[in-house]
């Protein structure tokens, strides 16, 4: 038997400084409150059972000798930010009926904090990072992940709150300013809150949706959270967590997910904004299996006689890979598709042996009529697909001049445009091929403006170039 047992209703808080004088601990239920260190060099001396808790606290280290079903059989444990689980096996499995969240570390050691040597998500276990934590779930597999079927890394809402959930913006959800730094994002409205935006453009309500951010080569940011609802104080959904994975090979037949969440209300007449899909980045050697990777936008609401909230946009994916025979039709990003659509994020596929990466803009055949707007710090790709009904807007101030291997536009609503009053147009070299298949476009009618127009500095009269090119000046007199 065991010599402490911490059963089910009750609780242990070992406080700093007490000392736990038992060998053997069993938590069958219970919750055990850890600050002070804490090891069991076998394993079998410690059991997680029942449903029970292990919270590892204020930068304590839990040593273990391995960390499997033999032991932890069944509960959560909670490693906060800056506490250690130093499993000795360097192994881990997470089993049916076990979450791990993890937001501290396996290792003190400078470089290798997140490293483990193995770690298996069986059918049942869930591995996830814990609500708006901005560095996100970060993995260092040095051999395999393997994500089973029915295994989950679910980072679902785990990311920047929606407006009348503790958002930095009040009634308006988060998002991030050009710096990084948290800031106010979609905006609320007294019945209908706005979508948020990452990858691509969230939907409006009354309020206006956040600005994409982030780069299509690197998804490293927590997804925004969208407007709320005021009129009876609804709640704005919260967006997609994050995650940084390195891994040997990563095995994938369950699912690693990063989605928006829906907001709340009674859908007549209120109903807030939902919260955009996050980041997922994936560092990998063999990545394969036949699950799903998802960075999906949460849904907007239907909102009743007053019209519906906006969904918020796919967040980023980006895969960085030695091999690759995962399907990368299970690989999602697209808007929310329930209420005012949202549009889709980004995918990015990098062989690590070539020098350029496929892009795919994709939106599953939704069609939400807003952009994705192309946010990189590259000038070329191998492919680029826009398909699934999406609009890819391609500004020359971003790419003055995209290179590509080939280029793919697929579906009547799929196409790439160019921001309105774009001086410099779209420039698209493409050295193989370029296919324009079931009435897909290349969509730039949006030049100078007319007179009276939105945008328009000269009034009544239209606009042209001067003499440089370059500068728009007054042009067709009008009355």
């Amino acid at each position: 038997g065991f010599d402490l047992q911490v059963q089910s209703g009750s609780t242990l808080t070992l406080t700093s400084g007490a000392t736990l004088n038992a060998d053997t601990l069993r938590v069958n239920g219970g919750v055990l409150n850890t600050n002070i260190d804490l090891s069991f060099p076998t394993g079998v001396e410690f059991e997680l059972s029942g449903g029970g808790t292990l919270n590892i606290l204020n930068g304590t280290t839990f040593s273990i000798g391995v960390f499997d079903t033999s032991n932890i059989q069944g509960g959560t444990v909670n490693l906060p930010a800056g506490s250690i689980l130093d499993i000795t096996a360097d192994v881990a499995t997470i089993g049916t009926g076990v979450t791990l969240i993890k937001d501290g570390q396996f290792s003190n050691v400078p470089g290798q904090e997140h490293q483990i040597g193995a770690l298996t998500v069986q059918s049942g276990g869930v591995v996830t990072h814990s609500s708006r934590l901005l560095a996100g779930l970060v993995l260092d597999v040095t051999g395999t992940l393997d994500v089973q079927s029915g295994g989950l890394v679910d980072l679902n809402s785990r990311g920047l709150l929606g407006g009348n959930a503790g958002s930095v913006g009040g009634t308006n959800g988060e998002t991030y300013n050009a710096s990084d730094m948290v800031v106010s994002g979609a905006g609320s409205g007294f019945s209908i809150g706005a979508g948020a935006s990452y990858g691509g453009q969230g939907a409006n309500g009354e309020g206006v949706t956040n600005g994409s951010y982030g780069l299509v080569e690197d998804a490293r940011h927590l997804g925004s959270g969208g407007g709320a609802s005021t009129r009876n104080g609804d709640v704005g959904g919260a967006g997609g967590g994050r995650a940084t994975i390195m891994a040997g090979s990563l095995m994938l037949n369950g699912t690693l997910r990063a989605n928006g969440f829906s907001g709340s209300g009674n859908n007549n007449p209120a109903a807030s904004g939902a919260g955009s899909g996050g980041g997922i980045r994936l560092d990998v050697g063999g990545f394969s299996g036949t699950g799903q990777l998802q960075v999906l936008g949460g849904n907007g609401l239907p909102g009743g006689s007053l019209g519906p909230s906006g969904s918020g946009s796919g967040g980023r994916v980006a895969v960085h890979y030695d091999s690759l025979s995962f399907p990368v039709a299970n690989i999602s990003a697209r808007g929310g598709n329930a209420g005012k659509v949202g549009a889709a994020g980004t995918i990015y596929l990098k062989d690590n042996a070539q020098t350029n990466g496929d892009l795919i803009i994709d939106n599953g055949g939704i069609i939400s009529g807003l952009i994705t707007p192309l946010r990189t710090a590259l000038s070329a790709f191998r492919s680029l697909k826009v398909r699934g009904n999406q609009n890819l807007q391609v500004a020359s101030s971003v790419v003055p001049a995209l290179s590509l291997a080939d280029l793919l536009i697929d579906g009547g609503s799929s196409r790439i445009t160019v921001p309105r009053r774009d001086i410099n147009g779209l420039r698209i070299n493409i050295a193989n091929c370029l296919e324009l298949q079931n009435d897909g476009r290349i969509f730039v009618e949006d030049g100078l403006g007319g007179g009276g127009t939105v945008g328009n500095n000269f009034g009544n009269d239209g606009e042209t170039l001067a003499s440089d090119c370059v500068t728009p000046v007054g042009g067709s007199t009008g009355a």
